[in-house]
């Protein structure tokens, strides 16, 4: 099954607006949530999971997904352990890292829109000092998982899974996970040599 997310810049009368897609860039509409497990354990308990909608903009250029430390915060996460990071300071700065759940709507072939899951480490940052258009980054972590077509003269944008041919409708596609990046990260080089 594929699933795709379509974004667009539009002017007052409906036409393209490439610039406008220039300055505020991709924003994709997210819930915010709790990491699966913890969700489980909630609803067992007889609790009721928190989430938060919000945009994040798709950031070709972070490394990470990311999100503003008031969001995990809210949600009432505590961090799994502290992530050395550059940030626009340009000095490496120690940042919280949360197990958290990342759902957009995805549209199938004939258009039913599915919630698809990106459930992943995400980097709590700290809040601009003026508000944005958006709350977080979704970085090459969750990028990896999709194909990113970016239509500048059309001013589109659209996300493409094709990795879950045999995931049932009823089910919420997982497009990545905390642990297949762990794995991922213990192949590469730095950790080979460290070994």
């Amino acid at each position: 099954m594929t699933l795709r997310h379509s974004g667009w810049c539009k002017d007052q009368d409906g036409n393209p607006a490439p610039i406008q897609l220039v300055v505020s860039g991709p924003l994709v509409e997210v819930t915010l949530g709790l990491h699966p497990d913890e969700i489980k354990s909630i609803v067992e308990s007889g609790g009721v999971p928190k989430t938060m909608v919000h945009r994040l903009l798709i950031d070709t250029g972070a490394q990470c997904t990311s999100v503003e430390n008031v969001i995990p915060l809210a949600l009432g996460l505590v961090p799994i352990r502290y992530q050395s990071m550059m940030g626009v300071s340009y000095k490496p700065e120690d940042y919280p890292v949360y197990r958290m759940s990342i759902t957009l709507g995805m549209a199938d072939k004939h258009g039913t829109v599915v919630p698809a899951a990106f459930v992943s480490d995400v980097v709590g940052t700290p809040s601009p000092g003026r508000p944005l258009s958006h709350v977080g980054l979704l970085g090459r972590d969750f990028l990896r998982f999709v194909q990113l077509v970016y239509d500048g003269p059309r001013a589109e944008y659209e996300l493409v899974d094709y990795q879950h041919v045999s995931a049932q409708p009823q089910k919420t596609p997982q497009l990545g996970g905390w642990r297949g990046i762990e794995r991922a990260r213990k192949h590469t080089r730095r950790h080979r040599k460290n070994r």
